[in-house]
């Protein structure tokens, strides 16, 4: 990369930018020369051979200047970096290198302006990315302390050692409260606690009304400490030093949760004696006391479900949903796993059937739950995955389930057996019962033609009749109005005579049917879709038409792929009176 024209650029553009050698090469790095606010700033940029992103510049001597805002200090070479370029946020013109050092000049120069003229946005910054500046001093490969508890009070816990050569969640200091251990028998958190030691350490929780930015270097962590002990609230700082200075150890773990600008942050201090062999020693809260230990920050996880739900995706109001899903097959299983990743809290599946190794290839089941019943091999890979959620089996079939009182438990009830006629005998019965719970029934058509799925809401226009509707002379049909391959052909393959018969389709397209059925359920609990609905996903009709199937006239004329539309069908008798 030619240098010397990025460097006859900058300078044109008014910064005044120098070039000094290194031992490889005749411009090794270049250097801007700022004031800011009165004060000399001096910026490095290290050269390299090829623009695969923005450039960087370097922030020379910060120990001149107040903590900044988005910038990172390396004591060992005495320059900090400056966070002023997202990777992906921008494509470069690496052919016109100068105009991207252009850019990426201003950026840094317009972040150290506002750091130093508005201290109370540099302040404000600085407690947005508080975990990344505590990060920044956490020493790189150190074992980061995971903690259990969900508790805004000051609490005891127990620690538990890592365990070597795990790889899973046991390669963590675990800190957790008596009594806090999820009931949840096969909940990765149950799996990490067996077999683990307790330390010889004590733990604590510390929250704090009031946060400080993070210090920039590790050896200003002791005197940060003791301002941050000098802030406490009178309640938590009477619990620190009355109760749990009561306790001695060799070594102390602080673990603290404070509210900053981003949300709830947690962090944490390790303690341990310099010269353990003198006895178990109290909490150091005094500055003279701090020379016999050993201070160093620590990065705290933490695994409840108000951090980990909204950061992975889940919605933690859904945790009071209840389902019922009938069909724990490709598609039923598959939107029993989303569901529960989407943030349901309790899930009751029914089906009698086992995992069969004909299924291996289109279930969310691995080979070890062959022979397994779905629901139970189901329920046990589920609650391995999502730690709060509640999963009920059973074997009952869909026709059994016509109980007034076990269905009105429910938020939602989902049906994906892929039995038309059992689904409308049990549409049947909740008409007749007055049951007033939402209903989804999904099913996926053969050859990857298609899948849809149907959501009921009592008390709205639209019901499952509506997709049954003959649109010949609307009488009511025998088969679905939404299908995409024609009625009245054999669609199913066997390869070993009566009895092994099955619809050919993949795991792509139960997939795709479980997201549509599941996204159509998250909308509803949600709040979201208010009227009966229906959603199809439409594809490539090449399979069908390939092995001789007819398609239908919605197939041809069907352009709203994956869209929520309404299901009322204005000649339906059921919706119409």
């Amino acid at each position: 990369m030619n240098y010397s024209v990025i460097l006859t650029h900058l300078n044109e553009c008014g910064y005044k930018v120098s070039a000094i050698p290194s031992k490889t090469a005749e411009i090794g790095y270049l250097t801007v020369e700022l004031e800011i606010n009165g004060l000399p700033v001096t910026l490095w940029h290290v050269t390299v051979a090829e623009l695969a992103k923005m450039p960087s510049f370097l922030l020379a001597d910060p120990s001149a200047f107040p903590r900044l805002a988005h910038t990172a200090f390396y004591p060992e070479n005495r320059f900090a970096s400056i966070c002023v370029n997202v990777p992906d946020a921008v494509s470069v013109n690496f052919e016109r290198p100068e105009l991207a050092f252009e850019e990426s000049l201003k950026r840094h120069v317009a972040l150290l302006s506002q750091a130093l003229t508005d201290s109370e946005w540099n302040t404000q910054e600085l407690l947005r990315e508080f975990e990344a500046g505590w990060l920044g001093i956490v020493e790189q490969g150190s074992t980061p302390f995971l903690c259990l508890t969900e508790s805004e009070t000051p609490e005891e816990l127990c620690v538990l050692k890592p365990r070597e050569g795990h790889l899973d969640l046991g390669q963590y200091y675990l800190g957790y409260a008596e009594g806090s251990i999820p009931q949840n028998t096969f909940s990765p958190i149950n799996r990490a606690l067996k077999n683990r030691q307790t330390t010889v350490g004590k733990g604590f929780v510390i929250p704090l009304s009031v946060a400080k930015p993070a210090p920039w270097k590790k050896d200003e962590l002791a005197d940060w400490y003791l301002a941050l002990l000098s802030e406490l609230s009178v309640d938590v700082r009477t619990k620190l030093t009355q109760q749990f200075a009561q306790k001695r150890s060799y070594e102390f773990w602080l673990v603290f949760s404070a509210r900053t600008p981003s949300g709830i942050t947690w962090f944490g201090i390790h303690f341990s004696q310099k010269k353990s062999g003198k006895g178990r020693k109290t909490l150091p809260f005094k500055k003279s006391h701090l020379t016999e230990w050993n201070l160093d920050p620590i990065e705290v996880l933490t695994f409840n479900k108000e951090r980990l739900m909204p950061r992975s995706g889940a919605e933690e109001s859904l945790l009071n949903k209840k389902v019922m899903i009938v069909g724990c097959g490709s598609v039923g299983g598959d939107v029993a796993d989303k569901l529960a990743a989407s943030g349901v809290g309790r899930l009751d599946l029914y089906d009698p059937e086992t995992l069969s190794l004909n299924n291996l290839y289109r279930h969310i089941l691995p080979p070890m739950y062959t022979s397994f019943h779905k629901t139970q091999a189901l329920w046990h890979n589920l609650t391995s995955k999502y730690p709060w959620l509640e999963v009920g089996k059973y074997t009952n079939k869909l026709l059994d389930l016509r109980n007034y009182e076990l269905l009105m438990k429910y938020d939602l009830i989902v049906i994906a057996i892929g039995a038309p006629t059992q689904e409308r005998l049990f549409h049947d019965y909740l008409i007749k019962e007055k049951i007033n719970v939402p209903v989804i029934n999904a099913w996926v058509e053969g050859y990857g033609i298609g899948g849809h799925a149907i959501l009921e809401i009592p008390g709205t226009k639209g019901c499952l009749r509506c997709a049954y509707v003959d649109p010949t002379d609307f009488s009511r049909g025998l088969v679905s109005n939404l299908n995409f391959l024609a009625p009245n052909q054999d669609l199913t393959r066997n390869h070993a005579g009566c009895g092994d018969a099955f619809l050919p389709y993949t795991y792509i397209a139960s997939t795709q049917t479980a997201l549509i059925t599941a996204d159509l359920g998250v909308k509803y609990l949600l709040g979201k879709i208010r009227e009966s609905s229906r959603v199809s996903w439409k594809g490539s009709a090449v399979d069908a038409t390939e092995n001789g199937f007819k398609l239908s006239g919605r197939y041809h004329a069907f352009t709203r792929t994956l869209e929520v539309l309404p299901l009322l069908n204005d000649e339906c008798d059921i919706c119409n009176g």
